[in-house]
């Protein structure tokens, strides 16, 4: 995405047309379809940007070099109009129909995301419905300014950036993980996406009514469910005590989160039995609650139901790790509750468009799901086991999180010899988990059907299923993912050819 003319792209009144017209001057992958009061109001603020000085000529020089309507990739954070200079970011948001609070929380917002550019960042809102032009001063407060004052300001910016804006940003910097960045999510270093934030207001308003209890929160690897049910049990913690049920290993960001959060407990699953004192709750939050066995699922249900307490369940059925949680059918169950009301995540905001793509072909070498560039995908062979570990070590010397498949606690698996990489993380003990950069292995362990699906043998536990653990491991990363292929040519052959 490129730098635009203001002048240039407002002179189009057609409404019907300044999609096709913006794409152009843009460069953009995509086509963007604004609303026509966007429209509108962008071309009022230019007119009174011309107007401030009189010169049309000098006005349209001032004009240049706009990124127009920017998303950070993975977060669906936008930005109207951004002019990146050496010396200071100019932010400049349209609004019409807002209100102060709108406006100053948007703008605060943004002054956390441009921060991370390490410059000076000056943050407009012009208000069309007004005709006023707000700046965010440095007490986080709006104060109306003069369009002659952000005249000045576009006029002394410097070594202004032209190239593509998504070179700019690193999403993993705005992803924050209860879990994996407990400090930075204790600081509120972290703003919900846009689908979150609707989904905790609407959940919010929910709860106030009378015989409202059950509530689900479902959507695919990377959705952002797990921040949710924190961001919501913060929330919840002002109105009574909350208890957040991890079903899974509690890791070590969690057991820091316990310690540290008021009027919030955190359990893991295996604490849900005869004796837990249900009582002491006013909201129960279950983050990973597919993996719940039936009678925990039928005693919670049973407790909450006559104890009257909101229940959350965070779950998504396509993530089961073996039969016996695919026998059980939480989901089903907890999607059956009378008066259930569901919420489903679909906005990815943990992997990347590209690699959500090498995830699904990799499941279904016939997924439609294609993109042009993986180079966020490393794959490599090795003809054995002594050289996968050499392979290992330099991907893990290399910032790599080996993830191995969880093992048999009675017979041995063909994994088994590399856990001296894998610093004790396997496909259960990272539920919930996310990495910068995950490595795992493929060997004969696996093998595509004529379909192009991908298979696998029977685990040596046979209540494990292989393909699934796979699924999870890798659905951790965030930037990078690297595949060692060990001494199976054909797979090798099948996952090179979704890369081409």
């Amino acid at each position: 995405m490129q730098t635009v003319n203001l002048f240039q792209l407002t002179r189009i009144t057609d409404h019907s047309i300044f999609a096709q017209y913006e794409q152009q001057l843009s460069h953009r992958k995509e086509l963007l379809v604004p609303k026509v009061e966007e429209i509108l109001t962008l071309q009022a603020l230019v007119n009174l940007i011309i107007a401030a000085n009189g010169n049309i000529s000098d006005s349209l020089r001032l004009l240049d070099f706009f990124f127009y309507s920017f998303t950070i990739p993975k977060i669906s954070k936008e930005f109207d109009l951004l002019r990146i200079g050496s010396n200071y970011i100019i932010d400049i948001e349209l609004k019409s129909q807002s209100t102060y609070e709108k406006i100053l929380k948007q703008l605060k917002q943004n002054k956390y995301y441009l921060n991370s550019l390490c410059r000076p960042v000056q943050l407009y809102a012009f208000d069309m419905d007004s005709n006023q032009l707000y700046i965010l001063t440095e007490g986080n407060a709006l104060e109306v300014v003069t369009t002659s004052y952000l005249y000045a300001a576009l006029k002394d910016q410097i070594g202004l950036y032209q190239n593509d804006i998504e070179n700019l940003f690193k999403p993993s910097d705005f992803l924050i993980s209860p879990m994996n960045t407990p400090e930075r999510f204790l600081r509120s270093e972290y703003f919900l996406s846009s689908q979150q934030e609707e989904i905790a207001k609407d959940f919010l308003r929910e709860i106030q009514k009378p015989d409202t209890f059950y509530f689900g929160v479902t959507g695919g690897p990377g959705t952002g469910k797990t921040l949710l049910i924190y961001d919501l049990a913060v929330k919840l913690s002002v109105l009574g005590k909350c208890c957040i049920i991890h079903c899974g290993i509690i890791p070590e960001g969690l057991d820091y989160l316990n310690k540290a959060l008021t009027n919030i407990d955190i359990v893991g699953a295996k604490e849900i039995k005869n004796g837990f004192p249900f009582e002491s709750y006013r909201f129960l939050l279950l983050d990973e609650s597919h993996r719940f066995y039936s009678s925990q699922y039928d005693l919670l249900i049973e407790q909450t139901k006559d104890k009257r307490i909101t229940t959350i369940f965070s779950y998504d059925e396509n993530q089961v790790l073996s039969q016996s949680e695919q026998r059980a059918e939480i989901a089903k169950k907890i999607e059956g509750i009378s008066g259930c009301k569901t919420y489903r995540l679909t906005n990815k905001i943990r992997t990347n468009k590209e690699l959500a793509s090498f995830i699904e072909r990799l499941r279904d070498l016939h997924s439609h799901n294609i993109v042009n560039d993986y180079s966020s995908v490393t794959l490599v062979y090795a003809k054995d086991t002594s050289e996968a570990s050499l392979l290992l070590e330099n991907f893990t010397q290399n910032g790599y999180t080996f993830i191995n498949y969880t093992s048999s606690s009675y017979y041995p698996t063909t994994f088994d010899c590399y856990n001296a990489f894998c610093q004790g993380r396997n496909t259960h003990t990272v539920i919930g988990q996310e990495f910068e950069k995950v490595v795992m292995i493929l060997d004969r362990t696996f093998a595509y059907d004529q379909d192009g699906k991908l298979r696998a043998i029977v685990h040596p536990n046979p209540n494990y299923l292989y393909r699934q653990l796979l699924f999870q491991g890798i659905s951790r990363v965030r930037e990078k993912l690297a595949i060692i292929v060990v001494d199976n040519p054909d797979v090798f052959a099948k996952v090179l050819s979704i890369l081409e």
